[in-house]
This record gives structure tokens, C-alpha cells and sequence, in this order.
């Protein structure tokens, strides 16, 4: 009777040590997993960020050459004009700088 309660006892420990083991390998797959996906997302957003950035500048551009009229309208556009005036004034600031250079 003991050797039976000592095989059941021995039976269940190694059912929970075996357990254990296969919940702590979940566990940890499941944060990599987790963590791999974060960097996976973080990737994609900057990468469109990257794009999102590139596709505006390219736009602002053409958009300078062929209509030089939307700079002045309002709408969405009105940022691309401030940032142009902006552009402006700092030219004409490092202009001002050199020619105070050169005469001082």
C-alpha cells in the first residue's frame, strides 16, 4: 500500500514539475512573441512616418514649381505657406548675418 501511495506521489510531482516546465516555455514564447511584434510595429511606424515625410516634401515641391498660386490659399495647404515664409526669413537673416560679417 505505501509503494502505491509512493508511485502516486512521485507520478503527480513529475506531472507538475513537467507542467511547470511547459507553462514557463509558454510564457516566455509568449513575451518574445509579444515583444517581437512591438518592434515590428514600431519598424512599420517609422518607416511610414519616414514616407509620410518623404511623400510631403516631394509634394511641397512640385507643388512650388507647377502652382505657385496655392502657397497664399487657405486650407490644408496654409502650413506649406508658413513653413516657406519661414524658410524666407531665415535666408534673409543669415544673408543680413554675412553682409554684417563682411562689413564689421
Amino acid at each position: 500500500m505505501s509503494w502505491a501511495l509512493i508511485l502516486i506521489a512521485a507520478w503527480l510531482t513529475a506531472f507538475a514539475v513537467v507542467g511547470l516546465f511547459v507553462w514557463a516555455l509558454a510564457r516566455s514564447a509568449a513575451i518574445g512573441d509579444r515583444d517581437q511584434l512591438e518592434q515590428l510595429d514600431f519598424a512599420r511606424a517609422l518607416e511610414a512616418d519616414k514616407s509620410a515625410l518623404d511623400r510631403r516634401l516631394d509634394r511641397e515641391d512640385r507643388r512650388a514649381i507647377t502652382r505657385p498660386w496655392t502657397e497664399s490659399m487657405s486650407g490644408r495647404r496654409a502650413e506649406d505657406a508658413l513653413r516657406q515664409d519661414l524658410a524666407d526669413a531665415e535666408h534673409a537673416l543669415e544673408d543680413a548675418e554675412i553682409e554684417a560679417r563682411q562689413s564689421g
